[in-house]
């Protein structure tokens, strides 16, 4: 029996694409009904344009391939530098061999030829107890919920819907500028915007986007598919009252909101949502009660890869990682930013 780990080759995709649809099966019955197609994964790495096949690191048996990890690159946006990560997914091993430890075998090689290709960092999302033991940490994002008093107007701003692809260049240009300082964020290219966000595997976002603007000028931009629910925003930077201003023309949007919930938490966000916020309360027994919340947003898992370019220092293992990422604020843009 002969063993072999590799890197896929552009050949074999349609191949890797038939192995994921074989082994994700099961998770068909389980909400996850976009699985279903068997061209998922080819319509997913088709829209991604940092993809190479090589990035999919592959087991084969007797020249057959039975198990494989992806690893999506991922240009992130650190505290104003960019790192190159790893995101892993479509872990996969066929249902005829599994519980052999091939996936274990696969993850070990795609963290080696990580290290190899200059990475800084990986991220998944997946069980714990799981990947644990390969050496990946729990890191959990906040998210800001409040009870708000929505004004009656935004405050000399307008809202409008965008407009795809006339306003790319516009949410772009707002994007880079608010989350180049921030943590977490990718650094979206032109044709990440165009294939993922108007092109996204699971469905058309670009319907969510609202672009704020000031006497016709865009000055910020808000996703909200749902009343209350901020999955992403951004807004100019300079101007010190514009936050609190973007934040009120975000919540004259639902007049009728008493609660709402941004997908991050930032102190200059915090700053902003306060003039809005109904003043604390206290319950029957005397306890005060916040109207503003910090809750966890979701649990993802992070390792250290190696030095990549240099350009963290005082990141030197997975620790020092997670305490890099806390002190500053991490955040992930949910929906568009999928792998």
């Amino acid at each position: 029996m002969s063993f072999e780990i590799r890197g896929l080759r552009e050949d074999e995709l349609e191949e890797h694409a038939e192995l994921l649809h074989k082994s994700y099966e099961e998770f068909i019955t389980q909400g996850r009904g976009f699985l279903a197609a068997p061209d998922w994964w080819l319509t997913n790495v088709r829209r991604d344009p940092y993809y190479r096949p090589e990035q999919t690191r592959v087991l084969l048996v007797d020249g057959r391939m039975v198990a494989s990890v992806s690893n999506y690159e991922r240009p992130m946006y650190c505290a104003g530098r960019v790192a190159k990560v790893g995101a892993i997914g479509s872990v996969a091993t066929h249902p005829d061999h599994r519980r052999k430890g091939y996936a274990r075998e696969v993850l070990a090689e795609s963290l080696r030829w990580m290290h190899s290709s200059g990475f800084d960092f990986s991220f998944l999302f997946g069980n714990y107890q799981v990947y644990g033991r390969s050496g990946w940490s729990l890191l959990t994002a906040l998210e800001i919920a409040a009870q708000v008093r929505a004004p009656q107007e935004a405050g000399g701003l307008k809202v409008r819907p965008a407009q795809f692809p006339a306003d790319i260049s516009v949410l772009a240009a707002l994007y880079d500028e608010f989350n180049a300082p921030l943590t977490g964020p990718f650094a979206r290219s032109r044709e990440y915007w165009e294939k993922r966000v108007t092109g996204g595997y699971f469905h058309d976002r670009s319907v969510e986007f609202r672009v704020v603007e000031d006497k016709g000028t865009p000055v910020g931009y808000f996703r909200g598919a749902t009343p209350g629910q901020v999955p992403e925003l951004a807004w100019k930077r300079g101007d010190g009252q514009l936050p609190a201003r973007v934040v009120g023309a975000i919540l004259a949007h639902w007049p009728e909101l008493e609660e709402v919930h941004f997908s991050l938490y930032t102190p200059e966000l915090l700053a902003a949502l306060k003039p809005f916020v109904w003043a604390p309360s206290f319950d029957a027994w005397g306890v005060r009660q916040s109207s503003i919340r910090l809750m966890e947003r979701y649990k993802g898992l992070w390792t250290y890869i190696g030095p990549g370019g240099g350009v963290f220092p005082a990141v030197r293992d997975t620790n020092t990682l997670l305490r890099f990422l806390r002190e500053n604020d991490y955040v992930f843009w949910s929906g568009v930013d999928s792998f």
